[in-house]
């Protein structure tokens, strides 16, 4: 169809030129956008369509591309209307003329939708966001790329300038087409080109101008020619720009997926990762020595392995809150020549390919230096190794495992190193000075997963500790252990060494001033979950002491506090009166900051009712949408 009607418009300007030879109009800018000037052309009335015939051609004064949708309206008809393409600084663009049916002479040229891109179509994508128009600059370009916004509500500034016309406007000519014929589906189609009859000898004049007309005529099937080239040349763009953004969307998600996938479960996998560095790191002249350390969890392992020259490797591999899996490695060297060695090894060339993100200038490795007590350490290290696993080297040691005279595997050297720390803790125990080394006996019997030893050397510590130089570093150790449920799960013993680390924390003078300035500081972050731990702790017991401890964790950034409140006063907690209208109240401020999970609660009230709040099923499911928009956890 757009074959035909480009045809048609071609044989169209044909016989307009037999009519008269139309000019183009001044330029002019529109009076939002003022980098951007248009020119139109009246071409009068034509009697084989009746219609009267416009053009309008674009120029770019900026300095930077710009693309934006552009119409011309006469006498209220829309005619001449849509994207424009891309323009360069300073190009100018022009475009087939379109019929009216309006005789009006005065006209209405509206740009909208104006977005400074390299390319046609940039404001669409979604690597820069949809739509991302600028704004009007009134004269001064501003080049501005708003945030992202969603296609159902696109920006609606434009810039519309009227103007008036008569059939023979004066201006310059306009641009030249491309020569190339147009393709339709492989086969090229040639517009028809004219001949100059036989001059007639009584009247050269007239042959003169009947010259001139056939090459106008030629002029403009060579302009139609360009015109649909360009059309089918832009078209196959976006095809091409569509799939591309279509596969790179299913392979990210692919990757999103993998990334999901739980490998602690797996003993082996975690044993692999060990047996993979140490077969490398042979190779390249840095023999196994021992595992100096190796601590594991419910959400992580972390494996130390020491090698000769002073190298050693850090293993870990971590649950993280979102619920991805991020595998880490870092490489220590006492010596830089020998950190050097290391570094420049085919070994960090292959682990620098594996890492989750693609984009541009992104790197999972990086070099550091620091010095402790006079000696220096060269830290050489790998952020992320997604996919590593999937390899053929890493492959084939899964299948076949590594072992050699000092190296035995992975498995069994964990296995000797939980043993060795037994006899380590053993001959502790057995010397004389056994109550000073209390807090190493418990590090070991922790990393041996004896949380009950573990704790109970901790405490040994802190008790021979003077006071004046207890800290809540050791305090917050000992609550941990009787907090967390994969340890020790014990909240009544927890909820005393908890007091202990909010009081410390609070009297700490270096640190107490750093209380209260929200989730970006490190000391207030780790106070504000203590608070919450404690809350926790104390809320079957005491539920008024429980909410003034939430209350306290109030802060910017953080969703919780409030709504903790509200569970209390909505189940008549610790001896706490049972008030839904408080309960409502406090899942509310939450909620005012975005908290799903106050919302969620809100709508649980009001869809059941209950003590002094009433039943209301629209509220119910205005909460219950909202909770769900801000965290699909909470869709029902």
């Amino acid at each position: 169809m757009k074959k035909y009607l480009l045809l048609f418009f071609f044989l169209v300007q044909i016989s307009a030129v037999f009519a008269q030879t139309p000019q183009w109009g001044p330029w002019t800018s529109v009076s939002c956008y003022k980098g951007i000037q248009y020119s139109v052309m009246n071409l009068g009335f034509n009697k084989s369509t009746n219609s009267y015939w416009w053009n309008v051609r674009w120029k770019n004064n900026y300095s930077k591309s710009v693309s934006f949708d552009g119409e011309v309206i006469i006498g209220g008809e829309n005619s001449i209307h849509g994207g424009w393409g891309a323009l360069q600084p300073g190009a100018t663009q022009a475009y087939t003329s379109v019929p009216y049916k309006s005789s009006s002479i005065n006209f209405t040229v509206r740009v909208t939708k104006v977005c400074f891109a390299e390319r046609y179509g940039g404001c669409s994508t979604n690597l820069e966001g949809y739509p991302n128009y600028a704004e009007c600059d009134n004269g001064v370009p501003n080049y501005k790329i708003n945030p992202k916004k969603t296609a159902s509500n696109p920006q609606s500034s434009s810039s519309a300038t009227t103007g008036a016309s008569s059939p023979n406007n004066q201006g310059s000519n306009p641009a030249t087409a491309s020569n190339q014929n147009p393709v339709y589906n492989n086969a090229p189609v040639s517009l028809p080109t004219y001949s100059s009859p036989a001059a007639n000898t009584n009247n050269n004049q007239s042959a003169v101008n009947t010259q001139r007309k056939i090459e106008a005529i030629n002029q403009l099937g060579q302009q139609a020619v360009g015109l649909i080239s360009a059309l089918q040349a832009d078209a196959q763009r976006r095809k091409e720009q569509k799939n591309i953004e279509a596969q790179n969307a299913a392979i990210e998600s692919q990757k999103k997926a993998e990334r999901k996938v739980i490998t602690l479960k797996d003993p082996k996998f975690f044993e692999t990762y060990c047996d993979f560095i140490v077969a490398n790191l042979e190779v390249i002249g840095f023999a196994y020595t021992k595992i100096s350390k190796y601590t594991e969890d419910a959400k992580s392992k972390t494996v130390t392995v020491d090698f000769a020259n002073n190298i050693q490797a850090t293993i870990r591999h971590m649950l993280l809150s979102d619920g991805d899996m991020l595998y880490t490695l870092d490489f220590t060297a006492k010596n830089q020549t020998y950190g050097n060695h290391l570094a420049n090894s085919q070994l960090f060339d292959f682990l620098k390919q594996f890492h989750f993100f693609e984009y541009n200038g992104y790197s999972n490795y990086n070099t550091t230096s620091s010095t402790v007590s006079g000696v220096t350490y060269y830290w050489y290290r790998f952020s992320d190794l997604f996919r590593l696993d999937q390899s053929q080297p890493f492959t084939n040691l899964y299948m076949q495992g590594y072992k050699t005279e000092n190296y035995k595997g992975a498995a069994n050297e964990i296995n000797r190193y939980k043993t060795s720390s037994l006899d380590e803790i053993s001959q502790i125990l057995k010397s004389e000075n056994a109550a000073t080394k209390s807090y190493i006996i418990a590090n070991k019997y922790e990393e041996l997963k004896d949380y009950q030893n573990a704790v109970k050397y901790y405490i040994i510590n802190y008790n021979n500790t003077p006071e004046e130089k207890r800290t809540y570093w050791l305090t917050d150790k000992i609550a941990d252990l009787y907090y967390n449920k994969d340890k020790l799960d014990q909240k009544d013993s927890a909820t005393v060494w908890l007091a202990a680390t909010l009081k410390l924390m609070e009297n700490d003078p270096k640190n107490k001033l750093d209380i209260g300035k929200g989730e970006s500081n490190w000391f207030d972050s780790k106070y504000t979950t203590l608070l919450y731990n404690y809350g926790n702790s104390v809320k079957k017991s005491d539920g008024k002491l429980a909410m003034e401890t939430y209350l306290k964790a109030v802060r910017e950034g953080y969703t919780g506090a409030y709504t903790a409140v509200g569970v209390i006063y909505e189940l008549g907690t610790g001896g706490v009166e049972k008030d839904w209208k408080q309960a409502q109240l406090y899942y509310e401020k939450d909620a005012e900051k975005k908290g799903a999970k106050a919302m969620y609660y809100l709508g649980q009230l009001f869809e059941k009712g209950g003590p002094n709040l009433e039943k209301d099923e629209r509220k119910s499911q205005k909460w219950f949408k909202m909770a769900c928009k801000a965290d699909k956890e909470y869709c029902k």
